[in-house]
């Protein structure tokens, strides 16, 4: 495993990540499990980590968008995680 593998935060079970810029959705931090077409590297830098039950989206496919997170389904802001050795979402503090 390189350093770009072991650097992709993945989202924990019930969780998603969410482009705060244009909504596309993920369950890893660079897209490669990405549930829309072409997350990059601005979804990855605007990523938040939210409730997937908290997430309303719009379309379906590869289209599929989130239009609303619900109070509270925010996690945090991809900045504020990192991935330690065993490559799971860990706080900073």
């Amino acid at each position: 495993m390189n350093n770009a593998q072991a650097n992709n935060v993945q989202a924990p079970p019930g969780d998603i990540w969410v482009c705060g810029a244009c909504g596309k959705l993920s369950y890893d931090l660079y897209g490669n499990k990405s549930l829309s077409y072409d997350w990059d590297e601005s979804c990855m830098l605007n990523a938040m980590l939210c409730h997937e039950g908290h997430v309303t989206v719009s379309g379906d496919g590869i289209l599929r968008r989130a239009i609303e997170v619900a109070e509270g389904g925010i996690v945090c802001h991809q900045r504020a995680f990192y991935s330690d050795a065993s490559n799971t979402v860990s706080s900073k503090d």
